[in-house]
């Protein structure tokens, strides 16, 4: 059978798990291929969607005249469902038996939908709320909403369950890797007529496993002798990573000499504290695991969130993880067995739980070890790719 996965860049995190589950599956000896909007960095693995323009030439003459409506800037993402990629641009890439989506957003238009799913079978795995919303990919913070992306947001959600009214709800089945994500989308209006199913994301555990600390501390210049808290993200002015509420969090902590390491883009004038190291982004996988390995403990503080990659690596490489009770967080958290879970955006429960981390440090070393044994049973790559592969027969009808 032949799978063909779509996502609009080969970088982020929704990027990242889907790349992991295409490896997954060509381990396999299933054809599975990956192609993108735009690729960030060379991957031999992944191909560019031809681009095929899908307006009028009048209309690019006036936008090329006239210039572009300006797009109103917020700290929450958000995107219409529109492209201007034509069906052709698609048909240029191989015929599949199965299309896989991932996360689209300007790169299919959900006009194509029904053409789509005329075409094959679809596949849609939700990495964040968009799909099945108006236009945002997680809910808007109340004072970065105008009446201009209100009336943006009605009219692309009444566009979306138009679509969705001319295809067939066995034409389409949507997978989520988290329970709140199967929750929020099956009873969504835009997505609840479609067979929903829950697989979470898989990691590679010979990549994502638990590396010596001291020696990992040397390598990146890391002092061997602290108590180190991780933190990961890419957006700091995001409100929904979190991480002012984890900086003020720090500043609240009574634990004496507490290491800060942050691994991202743009966080280098972001200072924690005078044990504050920034390693910066980091894109190759063996290197994040020495990373996770280094610390005593993650700290993930976003507010809105499906299955966050760091919570899933870190604990892959036996570092306990401390995060809010929200999104799909809990699904691989589980207090007192692998980590620690506080109330939504509550600082001062924040930095108790750190301070209650390294005061009763025996914890670290058991709750690692558990949340690698966690990652093993529940979470390899193998077990996910094996689960698509089991829907992907399910689809077709083949034994």
């Amino acid at each position: 059978m032949l799978i063909q996965h779509l996502n609009t860049y080969n970088t982020g995190g929704a990027a990242r798990a889907a790349l992991r589950l295409h490896l997954g599956l060509l381990r396999q000896d299933i054809d599975s291929r990956f192609a993108v909007k735009t690729k960030n960095f060379e991957d031999s693995s992944v191909l560019e969607v031809p681009f095929v323009d899908s307006r009028n030439p009048l209309i690019k003459k006036i936008t090329r005249q006239f210039g572009r409506t300006k797009r109103i800037s917020t700290q929450s993402p958000y995107n219409n469902g529109r492209s201007h990629y034509s069906f052709k641009s698609f048909r240029q890439l191989s015929t599949p038996d199965i299309y896989h989506f991932h996360w689209l957003a300007k790169l299919v238009d959900w006009s194509l939908l029904p053409k789509f799913a005329k075409s094959a079978p679809i596949i849609w795995t939700l990495h964040d709320m968009q799909p099945f919303s108006g236009i945002w990919h997680y809910q808007p913070y109340e004072t970065e909403v105008t009446t201009e992306l209100e009336r943006l947001d009605a009219k692309t959600l009444k566009f979306k369950l138009k679509v969705i009214q001319s295809i067939a709800e066995d034409r389409v089945i949507i997978v989520s890797p988290s329970k709140w994500l199967y929750e929020e989308s099956s009873q969504s209006e835009v997505f609840s007529k479609f067979r929903h199913f829950r697989i979470p994301y898989g990691l590679d555990t010979d990549v994502f496993r638990p590396h010596d600390k001291l020696v990992v501390r040397r390598k990146h210049n890391l002092p061997l002798d602290l108590p180190i808290v991780g933190v990961m993200a890419d957006r700091l002015e995001d409100p929904r990573k979190g991480l002012k509420l984890f900086s003020e969090a720090i500043n609240r902590c009574k634990t004496q000499n507490l290491g800060i390491l942050t691994i991202g883009e743009n966080l280098e004038q972001w200072r924690l504290s005078k044990n504050h190291y920034d390693l910066g982004y980091i894109n190759e996988d063996h290197n994040l695991a020495e990373v996770y390995s280094a610390c005593d403990l993650m700290v993930v503080p976003s507010l809105q969130d499906n299955l966050p990659n760091a919570v899933l690596e870190a604990m892959a490489c036996s570092t306990p993880v401390l995060g809010f009770d929200v999104g799909g967080i809990p699904d691989m958290v589980r207090p007192g067995e692998n980590g620690w879970l506080v109330p939504h955006s509550n600082i001062e429960a924040l930095a108790n739980a750190m301070d209650h981390v390294f005061a009763e440090d025996q914890l670290i070393e058991k709750f690692g070890q558990n949340a690698r044994k966690i990652i093993l049973q529940d979470y390899s790559l193998e077990r996910q790719a094996t689960q698509y592969i089991d829907l992907y027969r399910q689809i077709l009808n083949v034994n």
